[in-house]
């Protein structure tokens, strides 16, 4: 098939007009979005200016692409600290998903690893230049925030 110069331009054109809109986290994810999670991202970028929105809907149409999604858009521009909590038997999957999916790195955080490894969490917790995605249980969650008060979360997910 012979080449079009035009539609080679436009294409150009287009991806780099997608480039400079919020849209781009769409294009840095190993996923291929559905139209209700494209639908939910473009709902909940809105709602960030206004406090936030829950992202509801039936099991396994894709809650955690969704949010995965608004992640990388609130870390790309400029959130260093976010908060994940959730029950204590998603902490992997969170943890694997974000990896795979995103290329995002995040650490698992519990008594056992704060109280074993407490300087370098301090440390990690505590440069506000570094990008810090932390994934804790609903009851370690909170004792998280008490024992690290200093640390000013930019972003917080609650996954039920």
């Amino acid at each position: 098939m012979e080449s079009n110069l035009l539609l080679e331009q436009y294409s150009w054109y287009k991806k780099q007009q997608l480039a400079k809109a919020p849209f781009e986290c769409l294009l840095n994810a190993d996923i291929e979005p559905n139209p209700h999670q494209v639908n939910a991202f473009c709902a909940a970028i809105q709602a960030l200016k206004t406090g936030g929105i829950i992202l509801a809907d039936e099991v396994g149409l894709g809650k955690t692409i969704e949010a995965g999604l608004v992640l990388n858009y609130v870390l790309d521009n400029g959130a260093k600290k976010v908060l994940i909590s959730l029950p204590a038997t998603l902490r992997k999957q969170w943890e694997v998903e974000l990896l795979e999916k995103f290329g995002r790195q995040a650490v698992i955080l519990d008594r056992y690893t704060v109280e074993h490894d407490l300087a370098n969490v301090q440390t990690h917790l505590g440069n506000a230049d570094e990008v810090s995605i932390v994934i804790a249980s609903y009851d370690y969650s909170s004792k998280l925030i008490k024992r690290f008060p200093h640390v000013k979360w930019d972003f917080l997910i609650i996954d039920e």
